[in-house]
């Protein structure tokens, strides 16, 4: 029975509150051309990522288009239509403090490209489910807890159809696991991007509405 991974112990730095980190060991202080201002953000308590070696996974493609396409097909190539993957089937298991074992499935979603017998090009979606099994150290207990969210990459090394929905692709595949907490910060600001206008018309009747901040804020002077 294979062992699992081990995630690294997050890294954590605290500075107080008027002044800048720009590197372990050196801060400064705030200029006053410098405001601060509460965001909200996705915090990372921990990742790692899981680059695994090339391997053969059976496919059951969906939503073939177009609709009139003429078997057999040959695979051409594959991508992967978002970063984002699904987690599904999440254990936690705690282990000898601060420690726990986390168990999940995830789903990558691909787009699968191929020719018919008559040389159209066509496409079909497919989802390809990897085992995630490592040991992270446990967060402290929150009133919102953190949760895990993965980004996924792959890329299809060749693949070749069983029957007409189905395809057997070799399959190279990155995951990278986040321990995420949404939190309200506090960050130091120089103010909004700027922003370049493009002007479509001459016409002034909207120089009222466009003179607005872009953004809303609360004066609190």
């Amino acid at each position: 029975m294979s062992q699992p991974a081990m995630m690294p112990k997050p890294l954590t730095a605290a500075a107080p509150a008027n002044t800048v980190r720009i590197s372990p060991t050196e801060q400064v202080s705030l200029p006053n051309v410098f405001d601060i201002v509460c965001i909200e953000v996705p915090v990372v308590l921990n990742n790692g990522i899981d680059e695994r070696p090339v391997a053969t996974y059976t496919l059951q493609l969906q939503n073939m288009r177009p609709a009139m396409l003429t078997p057999p097909f040959v695979f051409d190539s594959c991508a992967v239509p978002s970063a984002l993957g699904t987690v599904s089937n999440l254990t936690i298991t705690p282990r000898q403090l601060p420690f726990q074992r986390v168990q999940m499935d995830v789903d990558i979603p691909l787009i699968i490209y191929f020719t018919d017998a008559l040389g159209n090009r066509g496409a079909a979606d497919a989802v390809v489910t990897v085992h995630e099994d490592f040991i992270t150290p446990t967060p402290n207990q929150s009133i919102f807890p953190a949760v895990f969210e993965v980004m996924v990459g792959a890329e299809c090394l060749g693949g070749s159809f069983l029957d007409m929905t189905t395809l057997q692709v070799q399959l190279c595949v990155a995951v990278l696991v986040k321990l995420v907490s949404e939190q309200l910060i506090r960050v130091v600001t120089a103010g909004n991007c700027p922003i370049n206008a493009i002007e479509h018309t001459e016409d002034q009747s909207c120089e009222e509405f466009f003179a607005q901040d872009l953004y809303p804020s609360i004066n609190n002077g």
